[in-house]
């Protein structure tokens, strides 16, 4: 215990001088707090613009895949003929080239956009889209398209090709590869993230359960996020926090297809809260030790 006139002053010099310090401290560590934060959201930046450039190029593989498959000399007959007993003759090749093109749905139509053959991998719910689906339209007026959206009530990509034979449309080819929980599966491994897909009733599938309980309304902008947006002084994303089974994640929103058709990237947060909060001991235990040695000198 410090006694005396000598020791208390000695113990005020000290608190005196050790403020400085605690407080630079403090400085540091808000510092290096700060740019850990910054360095999360750039990584789930970064990870979000690969998932989006990961689904274009998916949408561009649906649409080359198609495009070759509308050269084929026996479809361009099956078609041409207009006999469903035709192509339904073809249904085995039709169902192999079906799953090395890797998608979900694979329809022909006749040149008028009525349904010849329909197959759908997995999955058990009934068509609801027909010749009116835009995608449908365009092959419909010649024009091979493709995009992300709704196809029989399910998200995904759709795309449609025109099948020319003497220079005429003889018919058309449907692909769609739904964003399902495989789908969601792969685009996780890819860019080491939880994934989570939604439509205009929520999240529908996702990498981790607890994921589907999300309250997208978690993603709209504050009030302070958008006066520094307007300011140009905010970020083009909105980030959030969240604990998912236990586990700290930071979060964004992704836009598919449209402002209710989407994705949610999850990327796990422990390893830099864990590095913040090992930074935090550091500083604090450095502004301890030099306590003590200061009681000690």
């Amino acid at each position: 215990m410090v006694t005396g006139i000598r020791g208390k002053t000695l113990l005020a010099m000290l608190l005196i001088a050790l403020l400085p310090l605690a407080g630079s401290f403090l400085y540091l560590s808000k510092i290096s707090n700060d740019r850990l934060k910054t360095e999360l959201k750039t990584r789930i930046d970064t990870i979000a613009n690969f998932v989006q450039r990961t689904t274009s190029l998916a949408q561009q593989q649906v649409a080359n895949d198609l495009a070759l498959l509308a050269r084929n000399d026996s479809l361009k007959s099956a078609l041409a003929a207009g006999d469903p007993a035709l192509v339904q003759a073809d249904a085995g090749l039709l169902a192999d080239l079906q799953k090395r093109m890797q998608i979900d749905l694979f329809e022909l139509l006749d040149r008028d956009g009525n349904t010849l053959y329909r197959n759908l991998l997995g999955a058990g719910w009934p068509a609801s889209s027909g010749s009116e689906h835009p995608v449908i339209e365009a092959s419909l007026e010649g024009e091979a398209t493709y995009e992300i959206g709704l196809f029989d009530g399910h998200l995904g990509i759709v795309a449609a090709t025109p099948v020319y034979s003497a220079g005429r449309i003889v018919g058309h080819l449907v692909g769609v590869s739904y964003f399902d929980e495989g789908f969601a599966r792969r685009i996780a491994s890819l860019s080491n993230t939880e994934v989570a897909f939604f439509d205009t009733s929520g999240i529908y599938t996702a990498t981790l359960e607890k994921m589907k309980t999300i309250d997208l309304g978690l993603f709209r902008p504050t009030e302070a996020e958008l006066d520094a947006l307007r300011t140009g002084g905010g970020h083009g994303r909105i980030f959030r926090h969240q604990d998912i089974n236990g586990t700290p994640y930071v979060m964004t929103q992704l836009s598919l297809g449209g402002a209710k058709l989407g994705a949610v990237i999850a990327l796990d947060a422990s390893p830099v809260l864990q590095a913040a909060a090992a930074m935090k001991r550091i500083l604090w235990g450095l502004v301890l030790g030099a306590t003590l040695f200061a009681l000690l000198a």
